[in-house]
């Protein structure tokens, strides 16, 4: 099953850089009805809604993408698009006011990100997965310390946890990090939360 989410979470990405972005938007549908909070194919369908320019539709999508990968500047960025679209689309009416003041927050939440996380990858090996990735200074002073807690999914649900403390970059400087979580199963997928 692991092998078979990667190849359609593959097959749509080549779908997407082929411009076919309902086609894609089927594939990381299908991952997604396999394990609904597949990082990477939440992340991939909110691109999708983006470029269909389904407003309405992307924003639950944007929301949970938020969830699992809360300092991923670029999600926020979809979100604020997303309201924005919605205001755009909307004229002078209370619905569309609603929506720019939606945007407005998701700008402002993306502005204020302690660090941004990103090139996230999963490295399986006997007894463990290997998180990587990369922080982005923000707003957190240099140094400061952000602690962020991985939860690793395999194909029945989460399967590991683990702590990285990160060392704030400074404002767009980055450093790597990484952790290594104890388990059986193969990491398919991630989500992490600010402690």
């Amino acid at each position: 099953k692991v092998g078979a989410l990667g190849g359609l979470l593959n097959a749509g990405a080549q779908l997407f850089g082929q411009d076919k972005f309902a086609e894609a938007g089927e594939l990381f549908g299908s991952v997604l009805t396999a394990v609904p909070n597949h990082r990477d194919a939440l992340y991939n369908q909110s691109l999708v809604l983006y470029k269909l320019e389904r407003w309405q539709d992307l924003i639950p999508v944007a929301q949970k993408v938020i969830a699992v990968d809360p300092l991923n500047e670029n999600a926020h960025i979809i979100l604020f698009n997303a309201h924005k679209g919605i205001a755009d689309a909307g004229g002078n009416t209370a619905a569309a006011t609603a929506a720019r003041n939606e945007a407005l927050k998701a700008l402002e939440t993306a502005n204020a990100l302690p660090l941004k996380v990103e090139s996230v990858q999963l490295l399986n090996s006997e007894g463990s997965v290997v998180v990587k990735g990369m922080a982005t200074g923000a707003a957190a002073a240099a140094g400061s310390p952000v602690q962020l807690e991985f939860t690793v999914q395999g194909v029945s649900g989460p399967i590991g946890t683990g702590t990285v403390t990160i060392s704030a970059p400074a404002k767009d400087q980055s450093a790597n990090f990484e952790v290594t979580i104890p388990t059986t199963e193969a990491a398919i997928s991630y989500a992490y939360r600010k402690k």
